[in-house]
């Protein structure tokens, strides 16, 4: 679409391209203009898709579709924004759909005054979520929309309805989060040097913002509906004499440099000679301190599209961080107009050497017994470090209130001199003065507990400023938090889960399940811990605890619990729970200990441990479809199977001699307690395997051939006896013939 420049006379321009009308009128004695771009029909093309996206939760997508029929009347638009899932809430989207046929160039056109949108809007009819409608553009690749002018289709029952929103400027448009547009300026050029902007329409929904919404987990498509879209735009159409405005916003200037020159610019036409006024305005930085304020008028002769502005930048010796100032455009003659930007700032930057202060605490709880009662105190220092370059002068250091939660504290003493000093807000300041680079100064004060307390989590906090402060570098390091545990007990507890073998009168061999139950106790404050309890949850009826803990006790319908309370705990303690259990299962138990106290660490209050329980052994040989090893844990680790011959002889003589007396089913219990690690170790190296297999066979041979057994070991021990007879003779008679003359 083409636009025409406007003449000196008053004419009105239409011009109509694939749905989209142009109208252009022209007012010479104003120079003013009106463009309005019109969309009544969709089916053209020239409306897409250019910008999607949600916030806070990334992600959103949209469609925009052109319908033939239902519109007010006929054809319409329909966008669809899909907002991204965000369970927690709030969720949210905006779509842009693009309409190529309007485009507006300030430079050609003239700069934007202000535009007026208006347009048919309704909720489609299949989608259920209340949606809103604005104005949209994009220039330079960036998309805008006027989003603090947005409308609602409302909800209910979908009607067509039409709204309109008046005097945009640029300040109205602004970019959206989810399209995220790096590097995006602020808001649109609307001056005549700005670049072409094309005209759209932004759709919206979100959902949770007021308060949890289920359906942020999952939600539905939300669509509006457009119609008899018109954007009116009206423009300044620009004198040929010029457009002044600075060459940039923003000059950037060290203290040393003496002076700042600031360009100003004619655009648009240079016809003639044209003024304007400036003036200097200061910020942060001082006038005639910092640099020289000035108030002029440059005069632009015929031709002429450049002027500059020199400012005298003034160096001092105080340390004032950086500083800046700004110029400003006013009052054009000449038939020229001012344009953006029309404020330029000088960024000062400070030479001088400055300071950076930085402060440190440490708390260190202190006990002391009065009475046989424990009193505490604490001691709190305060390092205030000056890290430099220059000195740092006034230097005042606050120590912040107590926390409420941790009581009331009482001054006791301090180690300043009279420097250290209650204000009128009941803080303690600490007149540290002045500090000299790369040095420190330290201070201690003392502070009472007025009430006896069993003890709490203090957090204490401390900052620094200069009276006058002097440009700091880095304001981060100027306060400090600590946070130390003051006063109670940590108490934990600890569970060790262990199986003890025993042997029936008839034989039968079975398990019952030991846990080891551990108490701790370390005190903050040398005080006891107060209103212990500890619950221990068995899996079976408490035969015995050894030792029996004074307090403790076997509770519950089945003494399946064990208890113990105290109102004061000052030691540790152990004991050691013997429970019986159902054989081959695994078996657990949980512990739990609490306090009215101070806990530092409430990880260790909780233990649990489980153990494997066995099944109850008959003394009859297991059949022969049995997988286990009958508890002949060594023998079947070297041999590898329950069923080698070896095996079964000496599972057959532990059935008949060992299991048939007192000290046989002790031998046998301790065997079971004790092998199973061994076993395990042995059947995973083959050389241990060898030799302990080596070590069984005369054991099981003694066994089946006990006579055989026993002939051999008599013969061998009279073979040994009589070789050390015939020994010990021989060497009788060599000496006895040595000492012949």
């Amino acid at each position: 679409m083409e636009h025409s420049r406007p003449i000196a006379r008053s004419q009105c321009l239409i011009v109509a391209l694939g749905g989209s009308l142009l109208s252009l009128a022209v007012h010479d004695a104003l120079a003013q203009a009106s463009t309005t771009f019109t969309a009544t029909e969709f089916g053209s093309g020239d409306w897409t898709i250019a910008a999607e996206g949600g916030a806070p939760t990334p992600g959103g997508t949209g469609t925009f579709e052109a319908r033939t029929a239902g519109g007010n009347p006929d054809d319409y638009g329909r966008s669809i924004v899909q907002l991204p899932a965000n369970p927690a809430c709030p969720t949210g989207s905006f779509i842009l759909a693009l309409n190529s046929a309007a485009v507006y160039d300030p430079a050609t056109s003239g700069a934007i005054d202000s535009i007026d949108y208006s347009w048919d809007m309704r909720m489609s009819p299949d989608e259920p979520v209340t949606t809103v409608g604005t104005l949209g553009l994009q220039q330079d690749g960036f998309f805008y929309g006027a989003f603090d002018v947005r409308l609602s289709t409302g909800a209910g029952t979908p009607t067509w309805n039409s709204y309109s929103t008046n005097g945009l400027t640029a300040a109205d448009f602004e970019g959206y989060p989810g399209w995220n547009n790096a590097g995006q300026p602020a808001n649109p050029d609307f001056s005549a040097s700005g670049s072409p902007i094309t005209f759209g329409h932004v759709t919206g929904a979100s959902r949770g913002f007021g308060g949890f919404d289920a359906l942020c987990a999952s939600p539905p498509p939300a669509g509006a509906d457009l119609d008899n879209w018109q954007v009116d735009v009206s423009s300044s159409t620009g004198p040929s004499n010029g457009e002044l405005s600075f060459e940039a916003d923003t000059y950037n200037v060290a203290e040393t440099d003496g002076t700042v020159t600031v360009v100003v610019e004619r655009n648009g036409g240079t016809d003639g000679e044209v003024s304007v006024d400036y003036m200097t305005v200061p910020e942060t930085a001082t006038a005639d301190a910092d640099y020289s304020s000035d108030t002029d008028t440059l005069v632009f002769a015929d031709g002429v599209s450049e002027q500059d502005v020199a400012v005298t930048i003034l160096d001092d010796d105080l340390v004032e961080g950086d500083e800046a100032f700004r110029l400003e455009l006013m009052n054009p003659t000449g038939g020229a107009i001012v344009v953006l930007p029309q404020t330029a700032t000088v960024n000062i930057a400070d030479d001088d050497a400055g300071y950076d202060v930085a402060i440190d605490m440490e708390i260190v709880p202190l006990y002391e017994n009065i009475g046989g009662a424990t009193e505490i105190q604490i001691e709190v220092a305060l390092t205030a470090s000056n890290l430099g370059p220059g000195i740092a002068t006034q230097i005042v250091g606050t120590l912040l209130p107590f926390p409420d939660s941790a009581g009331d504290y009482a001054y006791v003493s301090d180690d300043t001199g009279g420097l250290f000093t209650q204000n009128l807000l009941a803080q303690w300041n600490w007149q540290v003065g002045d500090i000299a680079p790369n040095t420190s100064r330290s201070m201690t004060a003392v502070f009472r507990k007025v009430e006896p307390s069993v003890g709490a989590e203090l957090t204490l906090g401390a900052n620094l400023q200069a009276q006058i402060p002097q440009g700091e570098p880095d304001l981060a390091n100027n306060e400090v938090f600590v946070t130390v545990p003051v006063g109670g007990a940590d108490v934990s507890v600890s569970l060790t889960a262990d199986r003890r073998a025993d042997v029936s009168a008839n034989g039968l061999l079975f398990f019952d399940a030991v846990f080891l139950l551990d108490v701790s106790y370390l005190s903050l404050s040398s005080e006891p811990a107060k209103d212990v309890v500890v619950t221990v949850d068995l899996p079976g009826s408490v035969i015995e605890a050894d030792p029996e803990i004074p307090g403790c006790a076997r509770v519950g319908a089945t003494n399946d619990e064990y208890e113990c309370r105290f109102d004061e705990l000052s030691e540790s303690f152990t004991t050691e729970l013997l429970v019986s259990v159902n054989s081959n299962t695994t078996v657990s138990a949980v512990a739990l200990v609490d306090s009215s106290n101070y806990d530092p660490d409430l990880t260790n209050n909780r233990a649990e441990d489980s153990v494997s329980i066995p099944p109850v052994e008959s003394s009859d040989p297991p059949g022969p479809n049995e997988n286990d090893s009958s508890f002949c844990f060594i023998a079947t680790a070297a041999y590898g199977s329950p069923w080698q011959p070896n095996v079964v002889v000496l599972r057959s003589f532990r059935d008949e001699w060992l299991l048939t007396n007192v000290p046989g089913r002790w031998f046998v219990a301790t065997y079971y307690e004790l092998s199973p690690p061994i076993a395990d170790w042995i059947a995973e190296r083959d050389w241990a395997r060898a030799l302990v297999r080596a070590g069984l066979t005369p054991i099981v041979f003694a066994i089946e051939k006990p006579l055989w057994a026993f002939t051999g070991a008599l013969s061998l021990m009279l073979t040994v006896r009589r070789r050390r007879w015939l020994a010990s003779e021989l060497g009788a008679r060599l000496a006895y013939g040595r000492s012949k003359p």
